[in-house]
């Protein structure tokens, strides 16, 4: 019989099963780490999904509007990231009125040529704001070189400097009533995007704007490569498991190809000049998947301080992707499958700090793109739209969707308090929703489980006893070693 408790009582497993570093921590009024991210704007029944609009930053006609814009809500999308030129008006204003309707929220990205000062933000979010526009994306890609990063030539990459560009551009969002975002950065890149965060975040803090960034969002581009959702925890990575038979057949892999595939899975432990491909076994020794927000929200908390929304403004899955060689190559199959795979973690177990899964691109051609590089990547192509397999998939998938288990605040006694604040919003639980309530009369006593979590898994696991009429309360303070720790308890039904 499942019965809610006063909160700890002896634990049979000794505190030398909990973390080293478990005592040195933080009182939940000072913790750095406060949750302040429920005043940042979400769609209504927000799920999470998200899209990038076509790659223009010329509006489009009404027609091709309403046209991907009933798309997009047959999809369940309810983010929509869309091109902005640095001019003193909203571009793509019939757009986003349609958006809006239908309770679908927008994301600008402010579109720079090159790495220098904005000239129309104050007016531009202005106008935006007036429209339901609260996300407003500054620069992009800057850890890459040349024109792709926004750098002229002869230009070195330097995120010290798009920090003191990104500060005062920020500021005016921030004055306009809109929230800015920082930079997205590309996967890898030329300058380490991980290095380029924390160098940029580091810098503007040093600059005086940490208040400026309690405002702010984090752009982020997670591409998956050719990895699955799970990387880099997944049985190839950690496990170097050879192809079978069964995924040979399914993908119809000629047999040059396995015999690749197999000959970097069995050297991937090898320095990466005889072969090797293994860069790492956690997010934050390989983010380059889908889960990178998860080795940003470490950064962004050992900088700032404290959390700040990460919202994807591209990335996912593209076709024929073959970055990583111990990885079949992507096909659209993988596309649909894999989308869906992030989508439905969007909606049941992604922090909350992450907002939106956004991938690139809904259509590029059918959508008044002029770059045929970005076509294959497209969920509609063609000059005619066509629809890709993830379109269907998406559309399945959304006869199901629910808006995200978000949580709320609940009143909690102090020494429950102390204890909850080191989970830093951890996504909440069918048994963490379960409120501490006044002790039943009689002794009932009975077997349970402590639970110690490190960045949203299960890090331990302790046997304790509970008992509701002579509860036993003690403090835990999380260790500030980085990591997001946190503790639950469960009764014996789990």
């Amino acid at each position: 019989m499942r019965f809610r408790l006063m909160i700890l009582v002896t634990v049979l497993l000794v505190a030398t099963c909990l973390p080293a570093s478990v005592s040195a921590g933080v009182s939940p009024a000072r913790s750095p780490f406060r949750n302040d991210l429920a005043r940042f704007p979400r769609p209504p029944a927000d799920n999470g999904w998200g899209i990038h609009w076509t790659p223009a930053l010329s509006a489009q006609s009404p027609d091709v509007v309403d046209r991907f814009v009933v798309e997009i809500e047959s999809m369940g999308i309810k983010w929509v990231k869309i091109m902005q030129p640095d001019v003193a008006k909203v571009e793509h204003e019939y757009l986003i009125r349609q958006l809006a309707r239908r309770g679908i929220m927008p994301i600008l990205r402010v579109y720079r040529e090159f790495n220098t000062p904005y000239e129309h933000l104050d007016a531009l979010v202005r106008a935006g704001r007036a429209m339901g526009v609260h996300y407003y994306e500054l620069y992009n890609e800057p850890n890459v070189s040349g024109e792709q990063g926004g750098w002229r030539e002869g230009e070195s990459i330097d995120p010290e400097r798009i920090a003191a560009l990104w500060l005062p551009a920020a500021r005016i969002v921030v004055g306009a009533g809109g929230y800015p975002g920082t930079p997205a950065l590309a996967p890898g890149g030329h300058y380490d995007d991980m290095v380029f965060l924390r160098v940029f975040l580091e810098k503007v803090v040093d600059l005086g704007g940490g208040e400026t960034l309690r405002d702010s969002w984090v752009g982020l581009h997670n591409y998956f490569m050719n990895h699955p959702v799970s990387y880099p925890e997944d049985e190839v990575n950690l496990y170097s498991w050879l192809l079978t038979e069964k995924e040979i057949e399914a993908r119809g892999l000629p047999i040059d190809e396995v015999e690749s595939i197999n000959y970097y899975r069995t050297v991937s432990r090898l320095p990466r000049a005889e072969g090797g491909y293994f860069a790492g076994r956690t997010v934050l020794e390989d983010s380059n998947g889908f889960r990178k927000f998860e080795a940003y929200d470490t950064i962004v908390r050992q900088v700032a301080g404290f959390q700040m929304p990460i919202l994807s403004t591209e990335g996912g899955v593209m076709p024929g992707g073959k970055e990583d060689p111990r990885y079949p190559r992507t096909t659209d199959e993988d596309v649909a499958d894999r989308t869906a795979a992030a989508f439905t973690y969007m909606m049941s177990e992604a922090p909350d700090y992450y907002f939106a899964c956004t991938p690139w691109i809904l259509a590029n051609l059918a959508g008044g793109g002029r770059d045929d590089k970005w076509e294959d990547a497209a969920w509609f192509q063609g000059y005619a739209g066509d629809a890709m397999p993830v379109v269907g998939t998406i559309k399945e998938l959304a006869e199901s969707s629910r808006p995200r288990n978000l949580p709320t605040p609940m009143p909690t006694p102090t020494a429950t308090r102390q204890v909850n604040a080191a989970t830093n919003n951890r996504p909440t639980t069918a048994s963490s929703r379960l409120m501490p309530t006044p002790a039943p009369t009689v002794d009932l006593v009975s077997m349970g489980w402590l639970i110690v979590w490190r960045d949203v898994r299960a890090f331990n696991c302790l046997p304790v006893r509970l008992s509701a009429a002579a509860p036993v309360v003690r403090t835990w303070n999380a260790p500030a070693d980085g990591h997001q720790w946190g503790l639950e308890m469960r009764d014996g039904t789990g």
